[in-house]
């Protein structure tokens, strides 16, 4: 027994089923997108599944060392902390460099008080000093780029206009 379809009934058909399939497919991809990325911050937290996640919110802490030279140490802070406060990390160290110290000093300072992450904000100088107090260690180093130059951070492709972006990634 054969049926007869309409050519444009069978387009009304063809275009259902992939209507049907695309939305299956984002909910799906969006649902477990979500239970992914949760679970993924779990386990970086280094938490249990069954703790609740007001006791997962504050176990990361980031170090900032700054060139206050090179920008508004206030307000960069202050992104700082509202970026940190979103991914559920503790309020960030801030660290001004001086014209005696360009960076190592805060960078070993940071490493003293157990901070996850050093993050350097300022030009090539102050990267270099950073990196320099780091090497050896296993804190990873961030790199907000603000000097003139950045020689390093073009090198790297890290972005040089947008602060806040430059923040988010490190």
């Amino acid at each position: 027994m054969t049926i007869a379809l309409d050519p444009m009934m069978t387009w009304f058909v063809v275009a259902g089923v992939v209507v049907v399939l695309l939305v299956a497919f984002f909910i799906g991809h969006r649902l477990g997108t979500r239970r992914a990325l949760s679970r993924v911050r779990q386990y970086a937290r280094g938490a249990d599944s069954d703790a609740p996640e007001s006791e997962l919110s504050t176990r990361y802490r980031a170090a900032l060392v700054v060139n206050p030279t090179k920008a508004d140490v206030s307000r960069l802070s202050s992104t700082a902390e509202a970026i940190c406060r979103f991914e559920g990390w503790n309020p960030p160290l801030v660290i001004e460099t001086t014209p005696e110290d360009s960076g190592e000093g805060a960078a070993s300072r940071a490493l003293d008080e157990g901070v996850d992450v050093v993050i350097a904000a300022g030009g090539d100088g102050t990267v270099r000093a950073v990196a320099s107090a780091l090497a050896g260690s296993e804190t990873p180093m961030g790199i907000v780029p603000l000097g003139t130059g950045n020689l390093l951070s073009r090198n790297l492709d890290i972005v040089l206009d947008k602060t806040e972006w430059a923040l988010r990634i490190a």
